[in-house]
């Protein structure tokens, strides 16, 4: 019973990844996003911790920073190629100038380009940007009118097809790794059920 369910946790997990990317680029199922995410990393934790016998290993910083990364690429690559798609379908593109840069400071340094546009365009009136831009750059934005995405400039918007592809990869990705961790899990936990029977008495 106990792989039957590490077995049905894994894959809806996974693939819980991908959705939670999907829709993250929308401001107002952002919440949803972040709930699928974190239930979607439970899911696959759970099943690996599961399938290890107790106490499970406890995996160095470094090596655990490095799989949560994996975990969570699928997710990101789907949330680009999410942003991506829209601003391919619907998306307007005008030229500006950049007036401003403003620099905002957190738990990292971001920047906001303000913009104006000519001939009496319309636009977004700022969008995230570099530390390379500078007042005067001649730019091209790309945004959505229905404004369900943030807007970007030309240069940055990436390839939706490209971007799911490397999305769905990542997720294959993940699945399989941890049906591997788990099944190491299991077998570990066999091996220790029969030298535990071997080392009781008479049980040999």
């Amino acid at each position: 019973m106990r792989r039957l369910v590490v077995l049905l946790l894994i894959p809806p997990s996974a693939l819980t990844l991908l959705v939670a990317g999907a829709v993250a680029p929308f401001g107002w199922m952002l919440l949803l996003a972040v709930i699928l995410g974190a239930v979607a990393v439970i899911g696959l934790a759970v099943a690996v911790f599961w399938a290890f016998p107790s106490p499970a290993p406890d995996p160095p910083g470094v090596l655990l920073s490095l799989i949560l990364g994996l975990v969570l690429a699928p997710l990101v690559l789907a949330a680009k190629a999410s942003h991506a798609y829209v601003l391919e379908v619907r998306g307007m593109t005008r030229p500006a100038v950049v007036t401003r840069v403003v620099e905002h400071h957190g738990k990292s340094t971001s920047y906001e380009c303000v913009l104006r546009y000519g001939g009496g365009g319309q636009g977004p009136g700022s969008v995230s940007c570099e530390e390379d831009d500078r007042v005067g750059d001649e730019v091209r934005v790309v945004w959505d009118p229905e404004g369900a995405v943030k807007p970007e400039f030309e240069r940055d918007v990436g390839d939706a097809s490209s971007y799911a592809d490397f999305a769905v990869a990542a997720d294959l990705l993940v699945m399989c790794l941890t049906d591997g961790v788990a099944a190491v899990g299991f077998v570990k936990r066999r091996t220790d059920a029969r030298s535990r029977a071997a080392a009781t008495p008479g049980g040999a």
